[in-house]
């Protein structure tokens, strides 16, 4: 039997998502040259690395965005920001497998 207290709920959603954004969001954008060039296994792209801190801005931003989430009590807007991540991220996970693939 599962107790009402137990039950993952959207606010506990985004709670993971906002710790877990925040991380990864800041270490993409504070990751130095050096190690940008060491992890990514391959020589040394300013490109790459300035879209990495692009890509992690972004996933910075939607922290906030989860956290702030969080607050709102009207189930009809939380049920739309639920459907624009869920959105969001397949869009990224396509475009990314997509570039992966080529």
């Amino acid at each position: 039997m599962v107790l009402e207290s137990e039950r993952l709920t959207f606010n506990h959603v985004l709670v993971a998502h906002t710790i877990g954004g925040a991380i990864v969001g800041v270490l993409l954008v504070l990751t130095p040259h050096r190690a940008f060039g060491r992890l990514s296994g391959a020589p040394y792209s300013a490109l790459a690395h300035e879209l990495a801190r692009c890509y992690g801005a972004l996933t910075l931003a939607q922290a906030w965005f989860a956290h702030r989430t969080r607050a709102i009590a009207d189930g009809r807007v939380r049920r739309l920001l639920a459907e624009a991540y869920a959105v969001c991220y397949a869009l990224t996970g396509l475009a990314l497998a997509r570039a992966a693939a080529t």
